[in-house]
Protein backbone atom coordinates (compact mmCIF):
# COMPACT_ATOMS: atom_id res chain seq x y z
CA UNK A 1 0.00 0.00 0.00
CA UNK A 2 1.22 3.58 -0.92
CA UNK A 3 0.95 5.71 2.67
CA UNK A 4 1.24 9.50 2.33
CA UNK A 5 1.78 10.88 5.88
CA UNK A 6 1.45 14.23 6.15
CA UNK A 7 2.87 15.68 9.43
CA UNK A 8 3.77 19.28 11.00
CA UNK A 9 7.06 17.24 12.79
CA UNK A 10 9.44 14.76 11.99
CA UNK A 11 12.99 14.10 12.87
CA UNK A 12 15.09 16.38 13.46
CA UNK A 13 11.95 18.90 13.35
CA UNK A 14 10.64 17.36 16.54
CA UNK A 15 8.08 19.73 19.17
CA UNK A 16 6.68 17.05 21.15
CA UNK A 17 5.05 13.67 20.85
CA UNK A 18 3.60 14.10 17.59
CA UNK A 19 7.05 14.02 15.63
CA UNK A 20 7.93 10.54 17.57
CA UNK A 21 5.05 8.96 17.01
CA UNK A 22 4.68 9.85 13.13
CA UNK A 23 8.62 8.74 13.46
CA UNK A 24 8.00 5.13 14.93
CA UNK A 25 4.86 4.84 12.57
CA UNK A 26 6.37 5.33 9.42
CA UNK A 27 9.13 3.11 9.93
CA UNK A 28 7.31 0.36 11.02
CA UNK A 29 4.92 0.84 7.81
CA UNK A 30 7.89 0.62 5.61
CA UNK A 31 8.96 -2.26 7.72
CA UNK A 32 6.16 -4.63 7.12
CA UNK A 33 6.21 -3.64 3.51
CA UNK A 34 4.67 -0.34 2.51
CA UNK A 35 5.58 2.17 0.49
CA UNK A 36 5.47 5.29 3.19
CA UNK A 37 6.27 8.80 2.01
CA UNK A 38 6.12 11.58 4.89
CA UNK A 39 5.36 14.63 3.81
CA UNK A 40 6.40 17.21 6.33
CA UNK A 41 8.93 20.95 6.56
CA UNK A 42 12.00 22.04 6.94
CA UNK A 43 12.59 23.53 10.53
CA UNK A 44 10.85 26.70 11.73
CA UNK A 45 12.67 30.06 11.04
CA UNK A 46 14.51 28.49 7.79
CA UNK A 47 13.97 29.49 4.39
CA UNK A 48 14.71 28.10 0.96
CA UNK A 49 17.95 29.45 0.83
CA UNK A 50 19.51 28.38 3.84
CA UNK A 51 17.19 24.91 4.02
CA UNK A 52 16.03 23.51 0.53
CA UNK A 53 13.23 21.18 0.28
CA UNK A 54 15.10 17.87 0.45
CA UNK A 55 13.90 14.39 -1.11
CA UNK A 56 15.65 11.37 0.50
CA UNK A 57 14.75 8.24 1.73
CA UNK A 58 15.69 7.37 5.92
CA UNK A 59 15.09 4.26 7.41
CA UNK A 60 13.19 2.41 4.10
CA UNK A 61 10.78 5.88 4.40
CA UNK A 62 10.79 8.43 1.90
CA UNK A 63 11.02 11.50 3.32
CA UNK A 64 10.13 15.78 1.42
CA UNK A 65 10.97 18.11 3.37
CA UNK A 66 9.79 21.23 1.98
CA UNK A 67 11.26 24.68 2.49
CA UNK A 68 9.00 27.38 4.32
CA UNK A 69 8.19 30.30 1.43
CA UNK A 70 10.22 33.32 1.34
CA UNK A 71 10.99 34.59 4.41
CA UNK A 72 9.93 38.29 3.79
CA UNK A 73 6.08 36.44 4.79
CA UNK A 74 6.65 37.22 8.64
CA UNK A 75 3.82 36.10 10.68
CA UNK A 76 5.20 36.56 14.14
CA UNK A 77 2.49 35.01 16.43
CA UNK A 78 -0.22 34.47 13.77
CA UNK A 79 0.13 30.57 14.16
CA UNK A 80 -2.85 30.12 12.17
CA UNK A 81 -1.36 31.86 9.01
CA UNK A 82 2.03 30.45 9.33
CA UNK A 83 0.16 27.00 8.85
CA UNK A 84 -1.76 28.09 6.30
CA UNK A 85 1.15 29.42 4.05
CA UNK A 86 3.28 26.40 5.32
CA UNK A 87 0.51 24.06 4.16
CA UNK A 88 0.41 25.41 1.05
CA UNK A 89 3.94 24.61 0.35
CA UNK A 90 3.47 21.63 1.10
CA UNK A 91 0.61 20.69 -1.29
CA UNK A 92 2.91 22.64 -4.14
CA UNK A 93 5.42 20.13 -3.06
CA UNK A 94 3.25 17.23 -3.10
CA UNK A 95 1.92 18.10 -6.61
CA UNK A 96 5.35 18.70 -8.33
CA UNK A 97 7.20 16.24 -6.56
CA UNK A 98 4.71 13.41 -5.97
CA UNK A 99 1.46 13.20 -7.85
CA UNK A 100 0.58 16.22 -10.21
CA UNK A 101 -0.55 15.65 -13.73
CA UNK A 102 3.01 15.31 -15.81
CA UNK A 103 4.97 16.02 -12.61
CA UNK A 104 5.10 12.73 -10.73
CA UNK A 105 4.34 9.09 -10.77
CA UNK A 106 3.60 8.40 -7.51
CA UNK A 107 -0.31 8.29 -6.18
CA UNK A 108 -1.47 7.60 -2.34
CA UNK A 109 -3.72 4.78 -1.48
CA UNK A 110 -4.22 6.67 1.58
CA UNK A 111 -3.34 9.94 3.13
CA UNK A 112 -2.90 10.16 6.96
CA UNK A 113 -3.02 13.22 8.44
CA UNK A 114 -1.75 14.17 12.04
CA UNK A 115 -3.44 17.37 13.38
CA UNK A 116 -5.38 20.42 12.57
CA UNK A 117 -1.73 22.00 11.41
CA UNK A 118 -1.77 19.30 8.25
CA UNK A 119 -5.66 19.65 7.49
CA UNK A 120 -5.44 21.62 5.04
CA UNK A 121 -2.82 20.11 2.81
CA UNK A 122 -4.30 16.72 3.67
CA UNK A 123 -7.64 17.25 2.14
CA UNK A 124 -6.26 19.23 -0.57
CA UNK A 125 -4.13 15.85 -1.73
CA UNK A 126 -7.15 13.40 -0.69
CA UNK A 127 -9.60 15.09 -2.77
CA UNK A 128 -6.67 16.01 -5.72
CA UNK A 129 -6.19 12.05 -6.00
CA UNK A 130 -9.35 10.85 -4.51
CA UNK A 131 -7.26 8.87 -2.06
CA UNK A 132 -9.17 8.10 1.84
CA UNK A 133 -8.12 10.20 4.23
CA UNK A 134 -7.51 9.40 7.61
CA UNK A 135 -6.65 11.65 10.91
CA UNK A 136 -4.83 10.66 13.92
CA UNK A 137 -6.27 13.59 16.45
CA UNK A 138 -3.06 13.68 18.92
CA UNK A 139 -5.23 16.26 20.95
CA UNK A 140 -7.80 19.51 20.77
CA UNK A 141 -7.36 22.67 21.26
CA UNK A 142 -10.90 22.26 23.80
CA UNK A 143 -8.50 19.79 25.74
CA UNK A 144 -5.77 22.18 26.44
CA UNK A 145 -7.93 24.88 27.32
CA UNK A 146 -10.41 22.69 29.38
CA UNK A 147 -13.26 24.33 26.81
CA UNK A 148 -12.48 27.55 27.37
CA UNK A 149 -12.42 28.48 23.74
CA UNK A 150 -12.58 32.47 24.32
CA UNK A 151 -9.78 33.38 22.22
CA UNK A 152 -9.91 34.19 18.40
CA UNK A 153 -6.97 31.79 17.58
CA UNK A 154 -8.74 28.94 19.60
CA UNK A 155 -11.72 28.76 17.75
CA UNK A 156 -10.26 28.60 14.36
CA UNK A 157 -7.75 26.06 15.51
CA UNK A 158 -11.15 24.24 16.87
CA UNK A 159 -13.05 24.92 13.41
CA UNK A 160 -9.91 23.55 11.39
CA UNK A 161 -10.20 20.33 13.85
CA UNK A 162 -13.83 19.72 13.56
CA UNK A 163 -13.50 20.27 9.44
CA UNK A 164 -10.49 17.42 9.70
CA UNK A 165 -12.42 15.35 11.70
CA UNK A 166 -15.70 15.54 9.48
CA UNK A 167 -14.00 14.99 6.31
CA UNK A 168 -12.16 12.20 7.31
CA UNK A 169 -12.67 8.79 6.21
CA UNK A 170 -11.47 7.01 9.67
CA UNK A 171 -10.40 8.65 12.76
CA UNK A 172 -7.98 7.36 15.29
CA UNK A 173 -6.74 8.88 18.58
CA UNK A 174 -4.07 7.54 21.00
CA UNK A 175 -6.61 6.65 24.33
CA UNK A 176 -9.86 5.99 25.44
CA UNK A 177 -10.20 9.40 26.73
CA UNK A 178 -8.76 11.36 23.92
CA UNK A 179 -11.53 9.41 21.79
CA UNK A 180 -14.91 10.24 24.04
CA UNK A 181 -13.32 13.83 23.75
CA UNK A 182 -13.13 14.20 20.01
CA UNK A 183 -16.69 12.36 19.58
CA UNK A 184 -17.95 15.12 22.11
CA UNK A 185 -16.08 18.04 20.90
CA UNK A 186 -16.90 17.25 17.35
CA UNK A 187 -20.27 15.91 17.88
CA UNK A 188 -18.83 11.98 16.15
CA UNK A 189 -20.17 8.85 17.07
CA UNK A 190 -17.42 7.29 19.11
CA UNK A 191 -17.75 3.20 18.14
CA UNK A 192 -16.01 4.15 14.80
CA UNK A 193 -13.18 6.33 16.03
CA UNK A 194 -10.33 3.29 16.25
CA UNK A 195 -7.94 3.88 19.72
CA UNK A 196 -4.24 2.69 18.48
CA UNK A 197 -2.26 4.02 21.82
CA UNK A 198 1.16 5.29 21.68
CA UNK A 199 4.05 2.97 22.84
CA UNK A 200 7.60 2.71 23.65
CA UNK A 201 10.84 0.41 22.32
CA UNK A 202 10.98 -1.45 25.83
CA UNK A 203 14.82 -2.20 25.01
CA UNK A 204 15.60 1.13 25.54
CA UNK A 205 14.07 1.32 28.69
CA UNK A 206 15.76 -1.87 30.33
CA UNK A 207 18.32 -0.93 32.83
CA UNK A 208 20.81 -3.39 34.96
CA UNK A 209 19.23 -4.03 38.55
CA UNK A 210 23.04 -2.30 39.78
CA UNK A 211 21.34 1.13 37.97
CA UNK A 212 18.33 0.40 39.55
CA UNK A 213 19.11 0.13 42.76
CA UNK A 214 21.64 3.31 42.31
CA UNK A 215 18.76 4.87 41.08
CA UNK A 216 16.36 3.93 44.24
CA UNK A 217 19.02 4.91 46.85
CA UNK A 218 19.41 8.56 45.24
CA UNK A 219 15.77 9.53 44.85
CA UNK A 220 13.68 7.22 46.75
CA UNK A 221 15.57 5.52 50.05
CA UNK A 222 15.61 7.81 53.59
CA UNK A 223 19.12 6.47 53.69
CA UNK A 224 19.95 8.94 51.04
CA UNK A 225 18.16 11.71 52.63
CA UNK A 226 15.69 11.96 49.40
CA UNK A 227 12.24 10.90 49.73
CA UNK A 228 10.26 8.56 51.70
CA UNK A 229 11.10 5.39 53.92
CA UNK A 230 13.10 2.70 52.21
CA UNK A 231 11.02 0.33 50.00
CA UNK A 232 8.32 2.80 49.24
CA UNK A 233 6.87 3.15 45.57
CA UNK A 234 9.51 5.37 43.47
CA UNK A 235 7.16 6.99 40.53
CA UNK A 236 8.93 7.44 37.15
CA UNK A 237 7.82 10.68 34.75
CA UNK A 238 8.76 10.65 31.27
CA UNK A 239 7.78 13.49 29.45
CA UNK A 240 7.88 17.35 28.93
CA UNK A 241 6.94 19.57 32.09
CA UNK A 242 4.01 21.37 30.36
CA UNK A 243 0.82 22.19 32.28
CA UNK A 244 -1.75 20.37 30.13
CA UNK A 245 0.53 16.94 31.18
CA UNK A 246 -1.06 17.07 34.22
CA UNK A 247 1.79 16.21 36.42
CA UNK A 248 0.51 18.05 39.13
CA UNK A 249 -2.44 16.58 39.90
CA UNK A 250 -0.66 13.06 39.36
CA UNK A 251 1.58 14.53 42.66
CA UNK A 252 -1.45 16.12 44.38
CA UNK A 253 -2.92 11.87 44.04
CA UNK A 254 0.53 10.27 45.97
CA UNK A 255 -0.77 8.93 49.30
Amino acid sequence: MRVLVVSWEYPPVVVGGLGRHVHALARELAAAGHDVVVLTRQPAGSDAGTHPTQDEVADGVRVLRVAEDPAHLEFGTDIVAWTLAMGHALLRAALTRLCGPGRGDWWPDVVHAHDWLVAHPAIALADATGAPLVATIHATEGGRWGGWLSAPVSRQVHSTEWWLAHRADAVITCSGAMRAEVAELFDLDPDPIAVLHNGIAPRRWRRPRTAVAAARERYADTASGAGGPAGAPLLLYVGRLEYEKGVHDLIAALP
